[in-house]
């Protein structure tokens, strides 16, 4: 069955339907606008909705930190010399440590 074919007869595209889809102009959740996204960029925002709501009470930025620090820490070439934050697993009680402060400067865009 050649390609012709199968679109003949209504089987799926693969990837070539998702690259056509398009997100909604506001995001459900949060009722940001999505306009210039991507579609994967789209499920990649609903994504974090989710991380924030089961591990970080909703709070989007704690869920965007954590993920900026875990990711520097997997990326660490010395683990041991202390340079960069451990990597922390999400638990289910990301309220910050004693001593630990927020930094109120940082850059989030979610």
């Amino acid at each position: 069955m050649t390609r012709d074919e199968a679109l003949a007869l209504g089987r799926p595209e693969g990837g070539k339907a998702v690259k056509t889809k398009t997100p909604p102009d506001t995001c459900p959740r949060c009722g940001r606008s999505m306009a210039g996204r991507t579609w994967h960029s789209y499920l990649g925002h609903l994504g974090l909705h989710g991380l924030a709501n089961n591990y970080f009470g909703g709070d989007m930025r704690a869920a965007q930190k954590r993920l900026q620090q875990n990711g520097l820490a997997r990326q660490d070439p010395f683990p041991g010399n202390g340079a960069w934050p451990r990597y922390r697993p999400m638990t289910g009680q990301e309220v910050p440590r004693c001593g630990e402060k927020e930094d109120k400067d940082a850059v989030i865009v979610f």
